[in-house]
């Protein structure tokens, strides 16, 4: 990132401000969508159980650096069942579901969905409803698209059909980054983040909530979630390495 904006010709005061502000400016749905993941990993003990053998097994294969060093994002993408587990958790709950409405230019223009032709006049706002294209979109994701269920991100060799699905499933799902000039400027970094989080909390501990009836208290603030009180408990986990 860094290198990218001297490239650009960025410096001094000019650089720090333009980094500092690509960290902090997702701060808080970068937050959320960890507590969203973390959550629903462990409390679904099948989900759980199979990611942290894989993270196991990477670790023991020297995928990642021993600690405490932590893996770098170029090697936690090539965890299969870890990436699905965080494309599932952000589908199932998206951080973020304001509809960020965009308003047509002056003199409309034309859309096609799904084969048919539609005009919109000029100054038309358009939104959409995160909630819904995501969680409950039986369409896209399945009958069981309300259920936490990674495994939806993998096809098999005997669906001719699968990587067609697949590719529309992850192309609806990217939608939670935004799409074309309103995409989240701070996807990369937020992914990084992510990936080398959830990899190093269970690499290292383990995590049971404290209270499963009420497992955090979380507030809507237009679209943005404000999520609180995630009590758990954390235990520290025996090295594998070696």
């Amino acid at each position: 990132m860094l290198a990218s904006f001297i490239r650009h010709g960025l410096a001094g005061d000019e650089l720090f401000q333009e980094a500092f502000e690509q960290i902090l400016a997702g701060f808080d749905t970068t937050a959320s969508a960890l507590r969203i993941i973390m959550l629903y990993t462990i409390t679904n003990p099948r989900v759980y159980a199979k990611l942290r053998s894989e993270i196991d097994a990477a670790v023991k294969a020297g995928i990642a650096p021993p600690s405490p060093e932590v893996i770098p994002d170029s090697k936690a993408g090539q965890l299969p069942y870890f990436g699905a587990v965080i494309r599932e958790a952000l589908r199932i709950h998206p951080p973020v579901v304001n509809i960020f409405s965009r308003v047509v230019p002056k003199g409309g223009d034309a859309v096609t969905v799904d084969g048919k032709s539609y005009y919109l006049p000029g100054g038309t706002r358009i939104g959409y409803a995160a909630w819904s294209l995501h969680r409950n979109n039986k369409a896209i994701y399945g009958e069981d698209a309300h259920v936490f269920r990674p495994e939806r991100w993998f096809v098999s060799e005997s669906d001719p059909d699968g990587k067609e699905r697949l590719a529309r499933m992850i192309k609806t799902n990217d939608m939670v980054f935004g799409y074309g000039r309103w995409h989240c400027l701070g996807k990369t970094v937020a992914m990084i983040e992510i990936h080398k989080v959830v990899f190093e909390l269970l690499r290292n501990f383990d995590f049971a909530l404290i209270n499963p009836e009420k497992p955090w208290k979380k507030i809507d603030t237009m679209g943005l979630f404000a999520i609180r009180e995630m009590w758990v408990q954390v235990t520290e986990r025996q090295s594998i390495e070696g």
